[in-house]
């Protein structure tokens, strides 16, 4: 055994073969809990473990940082692969602010987990121009397209393959301003709005909340 945990009334113990086990506060009952990581904790073995929140902070001796829910959901992995540092682990530490610090080969590292920061795989093309939230995705303009970030991949938009230089949300439309003219995306779909003029900025008016302006070289429109 490398550690108990206690959250919610449950208590997790947790082995440096790999192995997880659940029970309730005050039962002398513990079944193993399945997890979406268990063949890779089996393979590089627990050695430290602590309470990220109410997640399950996980450090293994040679495969980096594994963060489950208490359902044994993979919530992150912090390793060599997704730019950590080291991934051999040994301490980790919540601080009272939330943040990580793990101890590894090759020196301490503070993860500020309340930062909403993810590695995507993918490419993202040119020099970004403008970044835009919407829903749980990310949409960044570039010279080069407009691309998505979602599920962990960067997607191009296929549609917009030319200079995009800024997003705009308005009434549930994403609204994009593009040297070929203004357009609403859709999935990987580009729907013509103003199309033929080139535009470089999208300006909600404070006037209405259903109308903007756009502008560029093409002049300014609402």
């Amino acid at each position: 055994v490398v550690a108990i945990l206690e959250v919610k009334q449950k208590v997790y113990v947790l082995t440096e073969e790999g192995g997880i086990y659940e029970g309730r506060v005050g039962s002398a009952s513990y079944l193993p809990l399945k997890t979406q990581e268990d063949a890779y904790l089996r393979e590089n073995r627990i050695y430290r473990a602590t309470l990220l929140g109410e997640n399950l902070l996980i450090g293994t001796l040679n495969g980096g940082i594994v963060v489950l829910d208490g359902e044994g959901r993979k919530v992150e992995r912090w390793s060599r692969a997704t730019g950590f540092p080291d991934d051999d682990i040994y301490a980790v530490f919540v601080d009272k602010a939330g943040n990580a610090w793990v101890a590894h080969g090759r020196g301490l590292t503070q993860v500020l987990t309340a930062l909403p920061l993810r590695a995507y795989s993918g490419t993202i093309e040119g020099k970004i121009t403008d970044i835009l939230p919407v829903g749980g995705a990310v949409y960044i303009t570039t010279v080069q397209g407009l691309f998505r970030l979602a599920g962990g991949k960067a997607q191009r938009i296929e549609a917009l393959r030319t200079e995009c230089w800024k997003l705009a949300y308005l009434q549930k439309r994403l609204l994009v301003a593009t040297s070929r003219g203004l357009y609403e995306v859709r999935d990987q779909a580009a729907l013509p709005v103003l199309p033929d003029k080139p535009f470089v900025g999208i300006q909600p008016a404070r006037s209405s909340d259903k109308a903007a302006y756009a502008f560029g070289r093409g002049g300014l429109v609402r």
